[in-house]
Parts: structure tokens; sequence; C-alpha cells
């Protein structure tokens, strides 16, 4: 199994710490083997110089306090007691402070991404949803602003009574009307005023002037 950045990291300061403590530990070792063989030499010297003044002191005829270093003695020999009662138990110690917290770790690199997974099978069609119920019929709008007036439109052509092939022409028996005359026809002459006393049934003018008005008032 792959170990993780941050476990590599706690066994490396684990490492570096067991090497400093045993470099502390052979440091100070040395430091009292050092000390030891000083103390050592220096104890010798300070006895040499303890015989030499003994051996002065007595050539002069007095008694040194101290004489010189006796041999040493035989070695005694080992006597093993019986063993001693056993002992209560002690108190159980109270438990230590914890340490202080760690450094946190830094983020590791980001792994290789995943192998893309097979695709899902489809899911069954839903339910169809019931019909929405009709809404409400909306309420009348407000009349619209009235419209501008238009323009005025152009005058008309003046309109024509008579039919095709006729124009309106003053009635040569009465000036103040006007009647429908074929165009190009022949003009008949004023017909005179007739007497009291003439019969009333019209001249063959006036019943041509008739027909002809009633045919084009029929073609209308």
């Amino acid at each position: 199994m792959r170990e993780s950045p941050a476990a590599r990291r706690r066994k490396r300061r684990s490492d570096l710490t067991w090497l400093v403590g045993v470099g502390l530990l052979v440091l100070v070792l040395g430091w009292i083997v050092v000390t030891m063989q000083d103390l050592s030499r220096q104890l010798n010297d300070a006895t040499a110089a303890r015989d030499a003044l003994a051996s002065q002191v007595r050539e002069l005829g007095g008694t040194p306090v101290t004489g010189p270093s006796g041999q040493p003695g035989q070695p005694g020999q080992d006597a093993t007691g019986s063993p001693g009662e056993k002992g209560e138990p002690g108190q159980s110690g109270s438990p230590g402070s914890p340490g202080p917290s760690g450094a946190p770790g830094e983020d590791g690199a980001d792994g290789a991404p995943g192998a893309t997974g097979p695709a899902g099978i489809p899911g069954s069609p839903g339910p169809t949803g019931a019909a929405g119920q009709n809404g409400a019929d909306g309420q009348n709008g407000q009349d619209g602003a009235p419209g501008k007036d238009g323009a005025d439109g152009q005058d008309g052509a003046d309109g024509q009574t008579c039919p095709d092939g006729y124009t309106l022409q003053p009635d040569p028996n009465d000036a103040d009307q006007l009647v429908c005359r074929r165009d190009g026809g022949t003009t008949t002459s004023p017909t005179p005023t007739a007497s009291p006393t003439a019969s009333a049934s019209p001249s063959p003018s006036d019943t041509g002037l008739l027909d002809t008005l009633i045919g084009g008032i029929r073609r209308i």
C-alpha cells in the first residue's frame, strides 16, 4: 500500500528526531568519559603530591597527618542476604499533559482521474399527468382612444344623369329646364306658345322628347 505524503513526512520527522536523540546521547557519554578521565588524572596528581609532601615532612622530623597511600586491599567475598518482604504497590502516576499539536501537513498531489463507469439503465417513462382545468375568462379590455379624423377627400366629378350617348341640354320649348338629348341629334325649333283655345294634346316634338327622357331614366 502506497504511503501518503503526510505519513512519509511524519516518518522523516520521527527518523530525524531519533537521530538527533542518538547524537545527543553520544555527546553526553563522550563528555562523561572525558570528564571521568580528567578527574582520575587530577586525583592521581593530588595523591602523588600528598605522598611527596608526607615524605618531606618525615625527612624534616615531623609526623605527617596523612601517610602515603597503602596497597589496595583484597576484594571481599560476596554474601547474598535473604530476600526482603514484598513492599506495597505504589500509587498510579497522574497522566501527563498532552503534547503540542503538530504543524498541519501539506496537501497531497491530485490523484489520476478514475475510469469512466458504464452507462446506467434508462428509466421507465413516468405516468401521464392529469389534464389541466380550463382557465377563467379574462376581463373585457378597456375601450381604446378615439382615432384621429381622416383627411378630407377630393371633390368628386359632377354626376351624369343621362345615359351613354346623351348629354343634358336646354329644352328648346322651356329655357328653365334641361333634358337629355342624344349627341349629334337634330335640333328642333322652339314650338310657339299655344293659345288658351288650342288643343291640349302634345306636339310630336314633345312626344319625342318625353320618350327620350323616359328611355334615359329606364337605362339609369
